[in-house]
């Protein structure tokens, strides 16, 4: 690590051709322990401890400029 630097916390998932997310469960460092059903793809997805996905706009990622 560099002066001034960070980890972006941002965390990117290879689904193949899965169309949603059954099930994800985060522990978080506090050691609480979330489950989230039903998670949609495809998008950035604001997760906040203790409230799960929170509102917050994003711009849309076309995946076939990749």
């Amino acid at each position: 690590m560099r002066y001034l630097s960070a980890n972006g916390p941002r965390i990117h998932f290879g689904l193949g051709r899965r169309e949603n997310i059954e099930s994800l469960e985060i522990t978080w460092p506090s050691a609480h322990v979330e489950r989230l059903a039903k998670v949609p793809i495809n998008q950035i997805v604001t997760v906040k401890e203790g409230s799960g996905i929170v509102p917050k706009k994003f711009p849309r990622i076309s995946w076939k400029s990749f």
